[in-house]
């Protein structure tokens, strides 16, 4: 594979449809949303890191990278991958199985009523302001706006896009600074005795 952030990012863009498929074939009945969420905020920020940290340290060892080359490289790769693989998925949810996207926002309201009985079961004495507040809140899961709110409208997609990107911006900016300062061929000492 060539060592450049478009190659990367088709490889994450790659990656992460494999495993949204994985998980929409292997899970799409019980705990659907509660699966895709553990994916979306565990092993795919680190999937994304790793690949990130696999061209940087490649291209760093032919030549010295400034910051902005290695902020370039790193932002535009998880760039590439999750705007590419977030719209294969919205397209997905928004064309192919609806019904996917209706069991992703009833599991999601489920999980957010149970939260929030949850919560207000822990107060011990509830004042009257925290119990109209909880049967405020359940009036407004227990919606119908709220129950045929679309996961991926135009909104949504917007502001998750805004979440990565934010995200990407972070860990480019963390790897930038670390990787501008390896130079190329370098080699790794070790002071444990062999």
């Amino acid at each position: 594979m060539k060592n450049t952030s478009i190659h990367y990012g088709l490889l994450l863009a790659v990656i992460t449809l494999v495993l949204f498929f994985a998980v929409y074939y292997l899970c799409i009945g019980f705990n659907y949303y509660s699966i895709s969420v553990k994916i979306n905020a565990f092993i795919l920020p680190a999937i994304y890191t790793l690949t990130v940290v696999i061209l940087l340290y490649k291209k760093t060892n032919m030549e010295k990278l400034s910051f902005a080359d290695s902020f370039k490289n790193a932002f535009l790769t998880m760039f590439i991958g999750g705007t590419l693989s977030f719209l294969a998925i919205a397209f997905f949810f928004n064309y192919v199985d609806k019904d996917a996207q209706t069991l992703l926002q009833h599991q999601r309201l489920e999980q957010s009523i149970e939260s929030i009985h949850q919560e207000y079961k822990t107060i011990v004495e509830p004042t009257k302001e925290q119990t109209d507040n909880y049967h405020e809140l359940l009036k407004s899961m227990n919606s119908e706006s709220a129950k045929n709110d679309s996961l991926f409208s135009f909104k949504k997609s917007f502001i998750i896009l805004g979440i990565l990107y934010s995200f990407y911006l972070a860990i480019s900016l963390f790897l930038s600074i670390f990787f501008r300062t390896r130079n190329p061929h370098a080699t790794l000492h070790s002071n444990t005795p062999s």
